[in-house]
């Protein structure tokens, strides 16, 4: 998901948009509408200053409701995904930049494991659930050419009801498995229907609304709460001294179709460790 924005990126998501291809192995079809009111696009219409990459996605669906081509802006990066089914699993992906995601399914069915490999790195994304079937945290290991392995841990907290993720805690493992906390996010949700649980388990989910939680979140998020560690600048001596504080804040406010689904967000969001803060503006098509 590297790259940058070339004119051949444009050309490349432009032409698949507008019914073209791309020229390094990867045809995308047009966006076609899922038959089944799935959602077709996701992305920000207006945006304040802000060093966040703000998210498009474009998808596009064949006649069974299969999404088959996935169209996605992050911050100046631009990517499109073929995907690839056996039977009604999803198989994998490849991308326009060479990289390619494989995934594979536990005895139960659901997605266990997601490998994936670029020009630059390799790594995998392992599912892990309860007895119940639900998904409680995501190892992501990215392994990057001559360099130790970097290995984050996600764990999911449930509401009392277990249909949404309250609270995400983000570590890092050592080679040991030994973890470091980097931060922790907790989230409100709303009542209505989450569109985000109609896509795809792939690598990219980490940049959806919630992360991978967004993929089985009932609901939609209305606020979040990111609390992280920062250097303690007035530590004295040589050993530095962490502070765990607030460092990022959002909010949200929909607009809904008559199903329920949010047709509009818009997110004020406030960067407290470096003092600024916005708005964003998201559209939802069907």
């Amino acid at each position: 998901m590297k790259g940058y924005y070339t004119i051949w990126a444009i050309a490349c998501i432009l032409g698949g948009i507008l019914g073209g291809g791309c020229q390094k192995g990867v045809d995308p079809k047009g966006p076609g509408v899922s038959p089944n009111g799935a959602l077709t696009r996701y992305d920000v219409v207006s945006a304040d200053y802000d060093v966040t990459s703000a998210v498009t996605f474009t998808a596009s669906y064949d006649n069974d409701g299969k999404m088959v081509n996935l169209f996605q802006k992050a911050g100046q990066t631009l990517s499109s995904f073929a995907l690839s089914y056996d039977g009604n699993k999803l198989a994998g992906s490849v991308a326009n930049d060479k990289s390619t995601q494989s995934l594979t399914y536990d005895a139960g069915g659901r997605p266990w494991r997601v490998d994936y490999a670029s020009l630059t790195d390799t790594g995998k994304m392992v599912y892990n659930y309860d007895a119940a079937g639900k998904l409680m945290s995501v190892l992501d290991s990215i392994k990057v050419p001559l360099k130790l392995p970097l290995i984050y841990l996600y764990s999911f907290t449930y509401d009392a009801g277990g249909n949404n993720v309250v609270r995400i805690t983000k570590d890092r493992l050592d080679l040991k498995g030994r973890p470091t906390l980097m931060q922790y996010t907790v989230y409100t949700f709303d009542d209505k229907p989450n569109p985000f649980t109609s896509f795809p388990y792939l690598r990219y989910s980490t940049l959806l609304p919630g992360e991978a939680a967004a993929l089985v979140n009932r609901n939609n998020i209305l606020s979040s709460q990111v609390v992280g560690t920062i250097l303690d600048p007035s530590s004295p001596g040589s050993v530095p001294v962490y502070d765990t504080i607030t460092n990022y804040r959002t909010t949200r406010t929909y607009e809904y179709t008559p199903k329920g689904f949010p047709s509009t967000a818009t997110e004020n969001f406030n960067d407290v460790q470096f003092n600024y803060s916005g708005k964003r503006t998201f559209k939802y098509a069907y």
